[in-house]
């Protein structure tokens, strides 16, 4: 994570995590998602 950057929300939907970004970016809110699921793991 960058030294400016502030996490403000953790999920393990992908969906959920998604909406939350494109809600914060049409109020003009830079946001990334971050996904580190383990790539072995199998749901």
């Amino acid at each position: 994570m960058e030294k400016n950057w502030i996490k403000l929300f953790t999920s393990t939907n992908f969906y959920q995590a998604e909406m939350l970004k494109q809600a914060l970016i049409e109020n003009d809110i830079n946001a990334v998602l971050m996904n580190q699921q383990d790539s072995s793991h199998q749901m």
